[in-house]
């Protein structure tokens, strides 16, 4: 699983950690470009689970990066972060096997709910995926609409038939469809 040691180990593939007057700061390696800066993306950030004690470490140490700007190292010396950001991904609390975040941790980080596309949008989504897909069989290319409309009708039956309150794993998105045309 995630653990915050598992984000030093990033960190040092990434990062160089330079003395300064005022103290230790870690911050991307000059290899990288002059001033970049590195963004650690956290996909799932709600799917580790809880210790013990109701807490999920790896979120509270990047609470902790994020409120405190910074880390203590294994020999008790404070390490301050210089540009390096993070951005994390996750699904509803209510889905299986999600945790909620804490409000300790959200109250740092702005959420933005991205839905499933409509109908229409994922008509047109996957109208053009199936185009450039049946460009390799130019004979069915024009099965492109009849094939789009079908995918995304018999999506559709099955998210309303086969929910997640019937069963955990009966869980459809989108990428139910990108597989089906692989």
């Amino acid at each position: 699983g995630t653990t915050p040691e598992l984000l030093l180990k990033t960190f040092t593939q990434y990062c160089e950690v330079v003395k300064t007057p005022r103290g230790a700061v870690m911050r991307p390696q000059q290899s990288l470009g002059v001033g970049k800066w590195l963004v650690i993306f956290c996909d799932e950030i709600n799917l580790p689970e809880e210790d013990k004690y109701g807490t999920v470490r790896v979120v509270s140490f990047l609470r902790q990066l994020t409120e405190q700007g910074g880390f203590w190292r294994s020999d008790c010396s404070w390490v301050s972060l210089q540009r390096i950001q993070f951005v994390g991904a996750c699904n509803p609390p209510t889905d299986p096997g999600r945790v909620p975040l804490t409000l300790r941790f959200l109250r740092h980080a702005p959420l933005l709910l991205v839905d499933y596309p409509a109908p229409d949008s994922l008509a047109q989504i996957y109208g053009t995926f199936n185009k450039a897909m049946l460009k390799l069989h130019p004979d069915l290319g024009a099965y492109r609409e009849p094939l789009t409309d079908a995918m995304i009708d018999f999506y559709g039956r099955n998210q309303r038939q086969f929910t997640a309150d019937a069963a955990p794993q009966y869980v459809y998105s989108p990428r139910e469809l990108s597989r089906w045309v692989r």
